[in-house]
This record gives C-alpha cells, structure tokens and sequence, in this order.
C-alpha cells in the first residue's frame, strides 16, 4: 500500500514540477533569443552608422558579402545568430548559418532571377537608409526564419521581395518562410529603431489574410 501511494505522489509531483520545468526553459531560451537579436541590431545599426545609413549585404552579393561575415568585427559572432529554441540549431552552428535573417525590403542587392520576374535583366535593387526610414518603429527589421530555410550562409536573408508578385499567396509564403510560433506561440523580431517586438500568436498571420505584407517598408 505505502509503493502505491509513493508512486502515487511521485506522478502527481511530476505532472506539476515536469510542465514548470519545461515552461522555464522555454522563457529562458525567449530570452535568449530576444539577447541575440538585440545584440545583432546594434552591430547592423553601428555598422549603418559607419556606412552611410545602409545595412549590411546579404549572400545575394556573394558570400563574402553576407553580413554573417561584414559583421563579424562588429560583435555579431556565430553565437549570437542562432537562437537555442530552434531546432536546427546545431545545423546552422556547424554550417556557419543563422536562425535569423534580414528583410529584403530594406537591403541594397544584385537582384537574383526570383526578383526580377519576366525581366532577364539582372539589376541592382537600392537600399533604404535606415536614417530615412519614416517609420523605423514598424519596419521589421531582422527575423526569425522558420526551420524550412537554408542552413548555411546563404540563408541569411528572407526573399520577401518576391512576395510582392504573388499576393494571393502572401499567408502561405508569410508560414513558410518565418518562425511565426516559436516562442509563447508568437514571433520576436527587432525594428528598424533597435526596439525588440513580440507579436502575439496569429496577429502577422491576419494582417496577411488581410492583404497586408508585415515586411513592407511603411511610407
């Protein structure tokens, strides 16, 4: 009788301390992540501080070019571009990739065939100086990609610029491209501003549903 009811109290103390348990890890990796993302925003904006208000390249001009590496001797290391709750972690660590990337909309880039549509042309796409942002507040600026991205140093960029071409896919291209539940079912990103930003669970999603792109450059 004493094993049953020892056994008893062992599951209930389980079914309480194992779910606390599991929750504490998950806000400590939150808050790791939230850590890496402040942190890299600071490299990306000191590095547009010293560049003319223009943020990093992305491998689309070559690897070298890849802010993984033009940040590098601005404190942005490999440890700080992968976030601990996703599970592609070990990949990207080993490949030298990121659990986060930069929206499109805001890098100055040779243009790859995804973007530039009918036109075989190859051209150059401008960038828009974080310093004339009109509203940096709602301008996303770096990302959490979900884990059907690359995991080395190419993708080290979401190709949001190619959503413009298709809006009536524009939810589905939103799910597959972003981490839109990792963390307390929502999505963290930072703003062009430095400021981190939580979205609850299913709010990008219905701006999307709405027609509305999150990743647009606010005029």
């Amino acid at each position: 009788m004493e094993i049953v009811v020892s056994i008893a109290i062992i599951a209930t103390l389980s079914a309480v301390i194992f779910p606390a348990f599991a929750q504490a890890r998950s806000r400590a990796q939150q808050s790791a992540c939230a850590s890496n993302l402040r942190q890299l925003s600071c490299a990306a904006l000191q590095y547009a501080a010293d560049h003319e208000g223009l943020l990093p390249l992305t491998s689309h001009s070559g690897t070298a070019s890849s802010w993984a590496t033009t940040l590098n001797p601005y404190g942005a290391v490999q440890a700080l571009r992968v976030c601990p709750s996703d599970p592609l972690a070990s990949m990207r660590s080993a490949q030298a990739g990121s659990s986060y990337a930069w929206n499109e909309n805001l890098l100055g880039e040779v243009a790859g065939s995804h973007d530039a549509g009918d036109d075989s042309e190859v051209a150059y796409m401008p960038a828009a100086g974080v310093e004339r942002l009109s509203q940096p507040t709602h301008t996303l600026l770096l990302l959490e990609q979900s884990a059907a991205s690359g995991t080395d140093s190419r993708g080290d960029h979401i190709h949001n610029r190619a959503w413009q071409r298709f809006p009536g896919k524009l939810l589905e291209m939103l799910q597959s491209d972003l981490a839109l539940t990792r963390h307390s079912g929502g999505f963290l990103t930072i703003c062009a501003d430095g400021h981190l930003h939580h979205f609850p669970p299913g709010q990008l999603e219905a701006q999307a549903q709405q027609g509305h792109d999150p990743l647009q450059i606010p005029l």
